[in-house]
């Protein structure tokens, strides 16, 4: 029956929110409420709440209960942190309008806030996600200036610019973004997506050595963007062998994008055909019609497969591919060059 209850859940519930068990620290702060709804801090523990619940995926109680603190914004000094979380989820679910609206009413109504440098953030990696790469360019060139910006935002920060930057075909600007990143100390996930975006650079500037270099060093997953990098760079190395190796290992994932793959098949393929290996070439091109999902791709491995075969001297193999795709697609530019070989 002790009163000190309540304030012991409290204090519990900050000790979990800390070590990252947003789970339990949500029974903390709930139990808080039910002993003590008229707690001294129960804004605090309201915020607190629906941020656990967020963390854990409850988003429906989560955004409920933010949005309901979001709407005191001159009531209670924890209506910008929900609206923050708010962006959060917004920006998770793809929801750039929701992004920009939730930083509008940050800017409107609590412009000196804390968040407000965090809230930023938020909506310049949303409009990376939109593409809107020269807006992006804008808001974190505004933002690594902060002098009060932590370690860990700076150099979140200045690798988003460096994005930003390569979205803009400026690779060189990116590289230089780049080299302002702290790795040290850093999540390993940033890392790996500081050495992809060097990477995306490089080979834009036509450093595929370079390029290559870095991808096969990387200690971590490079996920299917850094495969696919690490494959354009090897293939204009001249290194087939291991982008042929790469693939292989690639391509075994069950969840491996098709888009993704049929785009590196063709690059290799084109390669391989480019240096007279003509029947892993037309492996290849086989594979990666099987694969394609849009009419030009589908277009690409046909022309190719035909080729390949009419450079075997396999003349009725490459009259059925150049016929089939004569047929499928008569106006495209493939079927235009087949007809000279077909003939």
């Amino acid at each position: 029956e002790s009163d000190l209850q309540a304030d012991a859940a409290y204090w519990l519930g900050l000790v979990h929110f800390d070590e990252q068990k947003y789970g339990e620290a949500a029974k903390n702060f709930a139990e808080v409420k039910r002993r003590r709804p008229e707690h001294r801090r129960i804004q605090a523990i309201e915020y607190l709440s629906a941020e656990s619940l967020r963390r854990v995926g409850q988003l429906d109680a989560a955004v409920q209960q933010l949005r309901e603190i979001s709407e005191q914004l001159h009531d209670n000094e924890w209506a910008d942190d929900a609206l923050v979380s708010l962006m959060r989820v917004a920006l998770n679910q793809n929801d750039h309008q929701g992004v920009a609206n939730y930083a509008a009413s940050i800017e409107k109504s609590v412009p000196q806030s804390n968040r407000r440098m965090e809230a930023d953030h938020i909506l310049g990696e949303s409009l990376i996600k939109q593409r809107l790469f020269r807006q992006a360019v804008e808001i974190f060139s505004e933002l690594v200036k902060q002098e009060d910006l932590n370690e860990q935002a700076r150099s979140t920060s200045h690798y988003l610019l460096g994005v930003a930057f390569l979205g803009l075909d400026n690779p060189a600007e990116t590289l230089s973004q780049l080299k302002k990143v702290n790795v040290d100390g850093q999540e390993i996930n940033l890392r790996t997506r500081v050495e992809l975006a060097k990477a995306m650079a490089f080979n834009a500037l036509g450093q595929h050595k370079n390029a290559a270099k870095l991808l096969l060093n990387v200690n971590g997953d490079l996920g299917e963007q850094g495969q696919a990098q690490l494959i354009f760079a090897l293939i204009k190395s001249e290194d087939l062998q291991t982008a042929t190796e790469v693939l292989s290992e690639w391509q075994q994932q069950p969840d491996a994008s098709t888009n993704l793959l049929t785009t590196a098949r063709r690059q290799l393929a084109d390669a391989k055909f480019s240096q007279g290996n003509y029947q892993d070439a037309s492996k290849l091109y086989d594979t990666m019609m099987a694969g394609a999902t849009d009419a030009p791709l589908f277009n690409r491995g046909l022309s190719g497969l035909g080729w390949c075969h009419f450079r075997m001297g396999n003349d009725r193999a490459a009259l059925k591919a150049f016929d089939e795709l004569i047929e499928k697609a008569p106006d495209s530019t493939e079927a235009r060059d087949a007809r000279l070989p077909r003939a």
